[in-house]
């Protein structure tokens, strides 16, 4: 555990905490154009798109904003969220698919049960397309599940995170260093670090010594709770930032490796293994020595330092750590747009239609200047032409219908004349021109675009439906990127620390039916937890265990009497889930669009037949499909009876209507003679009722009742 120093301001500062506050000085400075680009994109998609213009040229111009970007991010971001993007893990080989779907149910279950999954994952989309860097956080929290702890995705603020800029991973595994710093209210940061005092220096952090022109990017001046690498934040209360700053402490190590790869160990003395270090080698006879091969390794230690203002909070292993049994890596999943060969961050789709938008606001401007102001109409009347009485009159142009001029002999009279609207149109075609070169620039590569917004068939759009996926191959293959360490990071923190008994409900992936999957230490728990019971060997009797630890090997729930399925996560049980015997694949879950999800089903529908119904209901995800799935079952059990009864019928030579009533009087009687038998207490008279006779004759009917 971490130990807090909670001496406040008067502790001593360490080397830690200088280096954490200059390296997070020299990101912020690194990332200056980025943050700039950021929060423009941000503007503009809000239609504040004339920020750059000065206030005498604001004057001449209608300001109007046809907003041509909005349309196009919120058509690129609906298109990812609509498919619904999920990265599963699938077993590289047979033997390993229950090992895999084992894994996929309990991902799915804990995806759903995090309230606030899906809206951080849309932020995160939203942040990859506009600014370029989405930051996806994959932790684990332990206060969630009443203290027994849960899995955290949750949405970073990308102005919030900086790094080595020397790292060129897309996930940024070779960075040295990852900062996270986020402002918080100062009384929490007293309350969660236990701290005496903490200055506010949110966003005043960036702008000591004076030095603001190094900064000036990030903010407006002392005192104004706005920075590009911070979102706005206005609260009466004062904050500061807290800065975790996630390390990666390298180190060679020198490691034995036996003849088939695998690296040589001996026992610990604490019934473990470890290594075989440099002294166990010099101990080992020759004969052994030489099986080993010595190889040289580069490991890396992840740490975690927390520091508030210039002081150092806490530094320790990181719980993510592979010594604790972590994945080793920082906790963050990276979604980026299109890189950067010379900087650390990505660029946005937006940057790339700024130019476009200004120059289409600029001419929708002039062309309405041109419109009201050039093609007003004038009126030309010569001076002195007129009396002074008419010249009155032509005040009253336009407001009243009828106006009579007099002019003086040889003089003509007063004229209205017009504007010409060739400039008007000049602008309007100019505009159009415009939107075109936009729809060529824009990352939105839709083969629909202005045409029918609806879906056509044909070999002819199939063929341009393929060329769209091809253009739309690298946007895919980053957010894939993303997904899947967001994925990694998850399975290794649920196999890491989500031990403890829980019962989880999840939904069987091949027939869409719900089932109980029971998480515990280990089998001999979960049993007694939940009352399962032993499994017992159908040929002895005996209950099936374990001979060595003495582990019940599967576990029977007693009202169902079927095997329960059971998940047991331990030290020993963890690292048997090997991630090399499993692939991420991308699920969309959302296969192209709904009226192509709807074609297919059909054409489905119509080759299988009603067997297939309940799959086609699924992909075109209809509205309360289980009542009508269960509806339809029940309609074919009816059916499946009908037919029974049809073919009996046949075979005794009577007609299927009067069997089924014969069948029906009897099960009368027998329901009459056990009522009477109730009531006296005896056996029925008479005996049972009589079935069909062997012979296949109908049988005879007791008297009383009609034939």
């Amino acid at each position: 555990m971490a130990e807090y120093d909670t001496s406040g301001s008067a502790a001593k500062k360490d080397d830690h905490a200088v280096k954490c506050n200059d390296r997070l000085r020299e990101g912020v400075k690194e990332a200056a154009e980025w943050a700039t680009e950021a929060r423009r994109a941000w503007s503009y998609y809000a239609s504040r798109q004339y920020q750059n213009i000065g206030e005498d040229e604001r004057f001449r111009i209608m300001p109007i904003v046809a907003n041509v970007i909005r349309r196009d991010m919120d058509q690129m971001v609906n298109r990812v969220l609509e498919a619904a993007p999920v990265i599963n893990p699938v077993g590289r080989f047979g033997e390993d698919h229950d090992y895999a779907q084992m894994m996929v149910d309990l991902l799915q279950y804990t995806r759903d049960s995090e309230e606030n999954f899906h809206n951080d994952l849309e932020d995160v989309v939203q942040d990859f397309f506009f600014t370029g860097e989405g930051v996806l956080f994959e932790g684990w929290n332990q206060d969630a599940e009443d203290g027994m702890g849960f899995p955290e995705a949750r949405w970073i603020d990308p102005r919030f995170l900086v790094w080595d800029a020397a790292a060129r991973n897309w996930q940024r595994d070779d960075a040295d260093w990852i900062i996270h710093f986020e402002p918080k209210k100062v009384d929490l940061i007293k309350e969660l670090y236990g701290l005496k005092e903490v200055e506010s220096d949110y966003p005043d952090f960036f702008f000591e010594k004076n030095d603001i022109s190094r900064f000036k990017e990030y903010g407006q001046g002392r005192g104004n709770n706005q920075t590009d690498m911070g979102k706005a934040v206005n609260v009466p209360e004062e904050m500061a930032y807290v800065k975790t700053m996630y390390e990666k402490i390298y180190r060679n190590e020198t490691r034995y490796t036996l003849p088939d790869g695998e690296i040589a160990t001996i026992p610990d003395g604490e019934g473990g293994f470890r290594n075989v270090t440099d002294d166990d080698f010099e101990l080992l006879p020759p004969e052994r020595q030489a099986e080993l091969t010595k190889v040289k390794a580069r490991v890396s230690e992840l740490w975690e330092t927390i520091v508030v203002n210039e002081e150092r909070v806490s530094r320790e292993l990181s719980i993510y750590d592979r010594s604790n049994g972590g994945h080793g890596e920082y906790p963050f999943a990276f979604f980026s747009y299109v890189r950067i060969r010379d900087r650390s961050h990505s660029k946005g789709e937006i940057d790339y239609l700024v130019g476009m938008q200004d120059l289409i606001n600029r001419t929708l401007a002039r062309w309405l200047e041109q419109m009201m102001i050039a093609g007003s109409n004038y009126v030309v009347a010569p001076k002195g032409s007129l009396p002074r009485e008419d010249e009155e009159k032509l005040k009253n142009i336009g407001r009243y219908p009828l106006q009579i001029f007099r002019p003086y002999p040889g003089f003509a009279g007063p004229q209205v004349d017009g504007g010409r609207s060739t400039g008007a149109d000049l602008f309007q075609s100019g505009y159009q021109l415009l939107s075109t070169i936009k729809d060529r620039v824009s990352g939105v590569y839709d083969v629909q675009r202005g045409n029918m917004p609806y879906a056509t068939s044909g070999i002819g759009i199939q063929s341009l439906q393929a060329a769209t996926d091809l253009l739309t191959t690298m946007p895919r293959r980053h957010l894939e990127s993303g997904l899947k360490r967001a994925t990694i990071l998850r399975m290794k923190n649920i196999l890491q620390f989500m031990r403890g008994s829980r019962i989880v409900e999840i939904v069987d992936k091949k027939d869409k039916k719900d089932k109980t999957l029971f998480v515990g230490n280990s089998m001999a728990e979960v049993a007694a937890e939940y009352g399962l019971q032993p499994a017992v060997d159908q040929a002895t009797g005996v209950p099936m265990v374990d001979p060595t630890t003495g582990q019940p090997l599967a576990l029977i729930e007693p009202m169902s009497g079927e095997e329960a399925d059971v998940m047991v996560l331990n030290d020993e049980t963890a690292p048997r889930f090997d991630m090399r015997r499993v692939r991420l694949e991308l699920d969309s879950e959302r296969d192209r669009s709904r009226q192509e999800r709807m074609d297919f089903a059909q054409m489905i529908l119509q080759a299988v037949g009603p067997t297939s119904a309940a799959w086609a209901l699924e992909l075109m995800d209809a509205p309360n499909k289980e009542m009508l799935i269960e509806s339809m079952e029940r309609s074919d059990a009816g059916g499946q009876l009908m037919a029974q009864f049809e073919e009996m019928a046949k075979g005794m030579g009577v007609e299927p209507d009067q069997l089924i009533q014969n069948v029906m009087q009897q099960l009368q009687m027998q329901a009459q003679m056990a009522q009477q038998q109730e009531q006296q207490g005896g056996p029925p008279q008479g005996g049972p009722p009589q079935g069909p006779p062997p012979n296949g004759a109908p049988a005879p009917m007791p008297e009383g009742v009609p034939q």
